[in-house]
Protein backbone atom coordinates (compact mmCIF):
# COMPACT_ATOMS: atom_id res chain seq x y z
CA UNK A 1 0.00 0.00 0.00
CA UNK A 2 1.24 3.45 -1.12
CA UNK A 3 1.76 6.17 1.42
CA UNK A 4 -0.87 8.22 0.59
CA UNK A 5 -3.55 5.06 0.33
CA UNK A 6 -2.54 4.52 4.02
CA UNK A 7 -3.60 8.06 4.87
CA UNK A 8 -6.96 7.97 2.86
CA UNK A 9 -7.77 4.28 4.93
CA UNK A 10 -6.87 6.28 7.78
CA UNK A 11 -9.59 9.11 7.10
CA UNK A 12 -11.83 6.89 5.66
CA UNK A 13 -11.91 5.02 9.68
CA UNK A 14 -11.61 8.51 11.29
CA UNK A 15 -14.80 9.61 9.32
CA UNK A 16 -16.68 6.31 10.32
CA UNK A 17 -15.96 6.94 13.54
CA UNK A 18 -17.25 10.13 13.79
CA UNK A 19 -20.66 9.20 11.67
CA UNK A 20 -21.09 6.63 14.63
CA UNK A 21 -20.41 9.36 17.55
CA UNK A 22 -22.58 11.82 15.59
CA UNK A 23 -25.14 9.49 14.79
CA UNK A 24 -24.72 10.58 11.18
CA UNK A 25 -26.45 7.12 9.73
CA UNK A 26 -26.23 8.32 6.02
CA UNK A 27 -22.38 9.30 6.22
CA UNK A 28 -22.18 5.55 8.55
CA UNK A 29 -23.88 3.99 5.51
CA UNK A 30 -21.59 5.19 3.13
CA UNK A 31 -18.40 4.17 5.00
CA UNK A 32 -19.99 0.99 5.55
CA UNK A 33 -19.49 -2.19 2.92
CA UNK A 34 -23.16 -3.39 2.02
CA UNK A 35 -20.99 -7.34 3.11
CA UNK A 36 -19.56 -5.80 6.26
CA UNK A 37 -18.77 -8.15 9.10
CA UNK A 38 -18.37 -6.81 12.12
CA UNK A 39 -17.30 -9.02 15.02
CA UNK A 40 -17.14 -6.99 18.76
CA UNK A 41 -15.95 -8.82 21.91
CA UNK A 42 -18.87 -6.90 23.80
CA UNK A 43 -21.49 -4.70 24.58
CA UNK A 44 -19.27 -2.52 27.38
CA UNK A 45 -16.78 0.02 27.14
CA UNK A 46 -13.51 -1.50 27.02
CA UNK A 47 -10.28 0.76 27.12
CA UNK A 48 -7.59 -2.14 26.83
CA UNK A 49 -9.21 -2.92 23.42
CA UNK A 50 -7.28 -4.06 20.16
CA UNK A 51 -9.11 -4.18 16.63
CA UNK A 52 -8.72 -4.93 13.22
CA UNK A 53 -10.43 -3.30 10.58
CA UNK A 54 -10.09 -3.97 6.67
CA UNK A 55 -11.45 -1.60 4.04
CA UNK A 56 -11.76 -1.95 0.77
CA UNK A 57 -11.80 0.80 -2.31
CA UNK A 58 -15.42 1.13 -3.54
CA UNK A 59 -14.91 3.50 -6.80
CA UNK A 60 -13.63 6.51 -5.02
CA UNK A 61 -14.23 6.25 -1.84
CA UNK A 62 -12.64 3.17 1.10
CA UNK A 63 -15.37 1.50 2.78
CA UNK A 64 -14.90 -0.95 5.96
CA UNK A 65 -15.47 -4.51 4.80
CA UNK A 66 -14.56 -5.87 8.04
CA UNK A 67 -14.18 -5.35 11.92
CA UNK A 68 -12.98 -7.54 14.64
CA UNK A 69 -12.25 -6.38 18.18
CA UNK A 70 -11.02 -8.52 20.88
CA UNK A 71 -9.61 -7.26 24.68
CA UNK A 72 -6.22 -7.30 25.47
CA UNK A 73 -5.02 -10.61 28.14
CA UNK A 74 -5.01 -9.18 31.77
CA UNK A 75 -1.73 -8.52 33.36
Amino acid sequence: MTVAAEADVLRADDRRFEAMRKEDWAALDAALADDLTYVHSSARLESTVRYLAVYTRAGEQWRMLAWQSTRQPDA
